[in-house]
């Protein structure tokens, strides 16, 4: 009987130790030194250094400080209630098609297309859709022309880039969209193969 006893609390130990979370110390020459387990809540996803926002701007709640996509609303302009301007602050490397024009809305510029492939990482505003959201006139015509060119009258300069975007400008407008080109890592021009 007292042996069954000292068993019974001899197992009741071992039970109270594996489940209090503790365990074994690893010795100094050990070959795999014993890792911290990793922690799972059930119901949540583990949360990035920055997780990007929702990519949808409502127009009637959009305010500055609000994450969209990669962005961060810097800005946001209203007129009669009606949103007119959303600024966003950020990152966004994507592939275009570029164009130089004579005419884009507001005077001359360079229109770039965002390769469908991006659309996911567009912001856009309620309402809109993909094809809408992938055209931007850039802002920014010094660094526009030292990266792309003009070309001529009669050949406008065009062809294929991969860019850095760093600022956007969304809004119900002539030029409903606009983006700052912040660097171009690749320019290829019409007509020359990679």
């Amino acid at each position: 009987m007292r042996m069954s006893i000292l068993s019974l609390v001899a197992l009741a130990a071992v039970a109270f130790t594996a489940c209090s979370g503790s365990k074994p110390p690893s010795t100094p020459d050990s070959a795999t030194p014993e890792k911290d387990p990793p922690t799972v809540v059930t119901g949540t996803t583990p949360k990035a250094d920055v997780a990007p926002g929702p990519l949808r701007i409502d127009r009637e709640k959009v305010k500055p400080g609000d994450r969209v996509g990669a962005f961060v609303v810097k800005s946001v302009e209203r007129q009669q209630g009606t949103l007119v301007d959303v600024t966003l602050e950020g990152e966004l490397e994507v592939d275009v098609t570029y164009e130089y024009s004579d005419f884009t809305g507001d005077g001359d510029g360079w229109i770039l297309s965002i390769d469908a492939r991006h659309t996911d990482a567009l912001p856009f505003l309620d309402g809109e859709n993909p094809e809408q959201i992938r055209s931007y006139v850039t802002s920014n015509p010094v660094e526009s022309e030292a990266a792309f060119g003009k070309g001529t009258a009669e050949k406008p300069a065009r062809g294929t880039a991969r860019v850095v975007l760093d600022t956007l400008s969304i809004g119900d407008r002539q030029i409903d969209r606009r983006a700052r080109l912040a660097r171009a890592l690749r320019v290829t021009p019409a007509g020359k193969s990679e």
